[in-house]
């Protein structure tokens, strides 16, 4: 059956918990240890199948760092096991084997695999985004590979930083074959797809877009019953949920548009995929834990500027008592649309406080540049505020 793209997942890794021990074989398996850790943990091992002597997995375990579970496990499958094998069934073996329970996705990569976009082709797509012809919605910095030669050869544009929650990939698959590493089980799948092309005029190379999770971030949200949950295994080893998924990662990270004037305000949005109706919405769920880890550390900066001013200790207290009160809050409420706004409430509450408390010059500046530079959004929208409320001169700063 042919068809325009293949969708695959191209990296798995997850998080598990148990004592590995010394555990060499298990079920049709066996584990070799390394004789080197990582950067995170001190052991790492392959798991070999028995019969072929062919790596299915590589596991990390026994944490240097005690911030982390001295039981946590990485499991991470082979590349060739997520294109010819049954993987979930995979993972049941290995963690049964290892007497280890499955906890969470640690990183997923999802990709597609095709020959032309709907609108345009991958080539013509990076030329236009750098000419300013085409946009894609959102911010992030982006990188960009590629070939000078007679001509400008585009390969490879990724949006978003490795650590991002959500990075989005689109390359030259068949060029990457050819030049770094040939895996023939993934070419044997291309001949799925459709391409009209003759001796003449013989196929181009593939292209492959591609995205990566990163944690458990990352939240499927279902139409039908606007549930909010984690991916699970059992979804990923249904070929219709991964079209699913991937369409809503299409829909919320790799949307274009088209400007219709000279400036990018007015934009008329173009199709890049043809796929189906997504019976689900990705969403990113930032781990709550992080920001109250910045406020907490916003306060241990306030505090140490504090004990430096012993003249104005007394103002200090009393914007410190404010901070503790505010912040909080703000922290507990940031996956909520009123988050940004319970941040902006409490600096324009700080901006009045000035008159109101009758603070130090200096004790005022050091806090605000403390908000200017923690809370850089909120801090432009209260200023702009205090601004209209004659608070402060229209363009006062430190």
């Amino acid at each position: 059956m042919q068809t325009k793209q293949i969708i695959n997942i191209d990296w798995l890794a997850y998080s598990a918990y148990g004592n590995i021990g010394e555990t060499t074989l298990f079920n049709r398996f066996k584990v070799i240890p390394k004789e080197h850790g990582s950067q995170v943990f001190k052991n790492v091992a392959s798991i070999v199948a028995i019969d072929t002597a062919e790596e299915v997995a590589q596991m990390q375990y026994n944490p240097r760092s005690s911030a982390l579970k001295p039981n946590l496990v990485i499991v991470k499958l082979a590349n060739r096991c997520l294109y010819e094998y049954d993987y979930i069934a995979l993972i049941k073996q290995i963690n049964s084997g290892l007497n280890i329970e499955y906890n969470s996705l640690s990183r997923l990569d999802i990709c597609a695999d095709f020959y032309t976009f709907e609108y345009c082709t991958p080539q013509m797509l990076i030329q236009q985004f750098l000419q300013r012809k085409l946009r894609r919605y959102g911010k992030s910095k982006y990188v960009l590979h590629g070939n000078q030669d007679r001509a400008q050869e585009y390969e490879y544009l990724r949006f978003g930083s490795p650590t991002s929650d959500v990075v989005c990939y689109l390359y030259n698959k068949s060029l990457e074959m050819r030049e770094v590493k040939h895996k023939p089980y993934i070419v044997r799948q291309w001949s799925q797809l459709s391409y009209k092309y003759d001796d003449i005029c013989p196929a181009p190379d593939i292209w492959r877009l591609e995205f990566r999770l990163n944690g458990d971030n990352i939240k499927a949200l279902c139409d039908e019953n606007g549930e909010l949950r984690n991916l699970t295994l059992n979804a990923l080893n249904n070929k219709t949920t991964l079209l699913y998924l991937y369409s809503a990662l299409v829909n919320k990270f790799w949307r274009w548009a088209k400007p219709t004037a000279s400036k990018f305000i007015d934009c008329k949005e173009v199709a890049m995929f043809d796929l189906k109706a997504s019976g689900f919405i990705v969403q990113e769920c930032k781990d709550e834990r992080q920001e109250v880890r910045k406020a907490k550390v916003f306060i241990r900066q306030f505090e140490s500027i504090s004990k430096g001013s012993e003249l104005y200790k007394d103002e200090f207290n009393i914007l410190l008592s404010q901070i503790r009160r505010q912040l909080p809050q703000a922290t507990q409420e940031l996956q909520k649309e009123e988050a940004q706004k319970s941040i902006v409430s409490f600096v324009k509450h700080f901006m009045q406080s000035r008159n109101v408390l009758q603070l130090n010059a200096e004790c005022y500046d050091k806090f605000e540049l403390h908000l200017k530079i923690t809370y850089p959004q909120a801090y432009e929208r209260a200023k702009m505020w205090a601004e209209r409320n004659g608070i402060r001169n229209q363009g006062d700063d430190f």
